[in-house]
């Protein structure tokens, strides 16, 4: 198809201008990353590498939990929410996103506890395991 630009035999030629994304190659199209037999990790990297910027540059300010809370919220729930919606978040993210999480934190309580709902008096800490 690549060499053609045809689907079959029988039809039109797809106009050169309209480009064709090799297998195993994504096109990103609205943010979210389109292909086949594409790395999935591809889209990822440079979003786990946000925040883990600015999650260490927050660190520096020394917040208090309810801060980091805070944080890990605007920053993790903002940022991953688009492309987990278009494409999927990989369990290896999940697993990446946790364990940063769990490092910003440093805090003595168990994740059930933070996540757990307001209105039970809890922190209701952003949850990467809901998504």
């Amino acid at each position: 198809m690549l060499c053609t630009r045809k689907l079959s035999c029988n039809d039109n030629p797809i106009p050169a201008d309209i480009r064709l994304v090799p297998e195993g190659q994504s096109s990103r199209i609205l943010g979210a990353h389109i292909g086949n037999n594409t790395n999935e990790m591809e889209p990822w990297l440079p979003i786990v590498e946000r925040i883990e910027t600015i999650l260490e540059r927050c660190s520096e300010m020394h917040p208090t939990m309810e801060a980091k809370r805070h944080m890990i919220n605007l920053t993790m729930g903002s940022i991953t929410q688009y492309l987990t919606a278009a494409n999927g978040m990989p369990e290896h993210i999940v697993k990446r996103l946790t364990k940063l999480q769990s490092t910003f934190l440093n805090a003595p309580i168990n994740k059930e506890t933070l996540a757990a709902d307001i209105t039970q008096g809890e922190k209701r800490m952003f949850d990467l395991q809901a998504l």
